[in-house]
Formats: C-alpha cells, sequence, structure tokens
C-alpha cells in the first residue's frame, strides 16, 4: 500500500521506485534552480549577506539532498544498462561535489539540520570550526557551483529518461495552496509580531529583566538602509 500523499501513476498505478527517482530528481533540481536564481538575478542581493548566508545554508541541504537521491538512482544502474550510461554522462557533475567535499553531508547532520553537535554526542560543535576544517564550503560563489552541479545532473538524468519524465508531469502539477493557519500577508504578520512582543515583555519585567539591556538590541534584526 503506498503512502497516501504519494500520487498515483497517470495511469492509475503506484509509482515504480524508478519513477519516484526521476519524480525526485525534478523536485529536487526545481528548488536548486529556485536557490540560485533568488542571488544572482540582481546585484543587490549578491551583496546582502544575510540573504547569501540563508540561502547558501539551505543550498547545501539541497545538495545532501541530491546526494541521497543520486545514491538510489545509481545502485538501479546495477540492472539498468541506461541508468548505468546517463550516471556515467552526469558523473562530473556529482564528482564535482564528492570529490571535492566528500565529508559535507556530515555538516549537513551536524550543523544544518540538527541542534551543532555531532550524532551521538552532547558537545557544541561550531560551524565555523567545521568551515575552518574544510569539511563544507564556506565561500557563497562555490556553494552555487554546487547547486548547478546538482541541476545539471538532474536535468541529464530527465533528459535522457524524457519519454518517462513526461509522463510524470501531471503529478508535478499543483494546484492553489489554501491554508487556515496562520497568518495570511505582512499587516497580519506585523501585528502578530508586536502582540507576542507585548506578551513576552511583560513576562520578562515581571521576572527582572530589564527592556534595555543590549542584548535586545544584539539579536534584532538590523533596521533597512535608507535611500
Amino acid at each position: 500500500m503506498s503512502h497516501p500523499y504519494e500520487p498515483s501513476h497517470p495511469d492509475g498505478r503506484p509509482l515504480s521506485d524508478f519513477e519516484r527517482a526521476l519524480w525526485r530528481l525534478k523536485i529536487v533540481s526545481h528548488e536548486a534552480t529556485c536557490a540560485i536564481c533568488s542571488v544572482i538575478v540582481a546585484e543587490d542581493r549578491k551583496r546582502d549577506r544575510n540573504l547569501l548566508f540563508t540561502v547558501t545554508n539551505h543550498g547545501l541541504i539541497i545538495v545532501c539532498k541530491f546526494l541521497e537521491i543520486w545514491d538510489v538512482f545509481n545502485r538501479m544502474g546495477v540492472d539498468n544498462r541506461r541508468i548505468r550510461e546517463v550516471t556515467v554522462a552526469a558523473a562530473p557533475a556529482v564528482r564535482r561535489i564528492t570529490r571535492t567535499w566528500p565529508r559535507i553531508r556530515e555538516y549537513r547532520h551536524w550543523v544544518l539540520a540538527h541542534p551543532y553537535s555531532i550524532a551521538g554526542e552532547d558537545e557544541i560543535t561550531p560551524p565555523w570550526k567545521l568551515l575552518e576544517a574544510e569539511i563544507a564550503p564556506f565561500q557563497s560563489a562555490e556553494i552555487l557551483v554546487l547547486l548547478d552541479c546538482v541541476r545539471m545532473a538532474a536535468t541529464a538524468v530527465l533528459s535522457y529518461f524524457s519519454e518517462f519524465y513526461r509522463r510524470l508531469q501531471p503529478t508535478l502539477e499543483v494546484n492553489p495552496i489554501h491554508t487556515t493557519r496562520g497568518v495570511k500577508d505582512g499587516e497580519e504578520a506585523q501585528a502578530e509580531r508586536e502582540r507576542l512582543a507585548r506578551e513576552i515583555d511583560a513576562r520578562l519585567v515581571a521576572l527582572g529583566v530589564r527592556l534595555d539591556d543590549p542584548v535586545f538590541t544584539e539579536l534584532r534584526c538590523p533596521e533597512p538602509d535608507e535611500g
């Protein structure tokens, strides 16, 4: 029995493992493309260090997600000549990730997906120490290259198996999403922030905390530059 959220093939049958791999490669390539385009389409975005930090951190998660998908797809090549052929064709992009950064998934596990500690240990693992040890890339330009490697490898597979990918496209269509939870726009969001801040401030004051403590300024988002 398939998972309740998994789409069926357009002909009504469950997806095969091969089709799931194609589906996942399409989604991860879309994520990689969105991450790349979010910072390279405008010069001011390239200069926004906060944006680059956020996008490239998420970019590393996308890269590691791709590697997991690729491992599964690559193993299918043991019994499938065409998969072997296309994985060889895409190998330069995949090797650019795995040979340059053989421990990149450790950074994902220890820093990006879990609370700054090596698995099974309680000690703190500062992210910058791992970056200094070159376990993962630090420069945003390098991370964008890795995201492009994801895009190129996935595109190679989807183009080679275009006939199968095209049949899957209806399963990738997204209807408008309507939700009832959470705020709906910037005005509601600001009102919610102010409500929460008032409530927390009152509780802190009751504990004897001064609201002019420098830590409040330290952790506050900076005001946007005027002009």
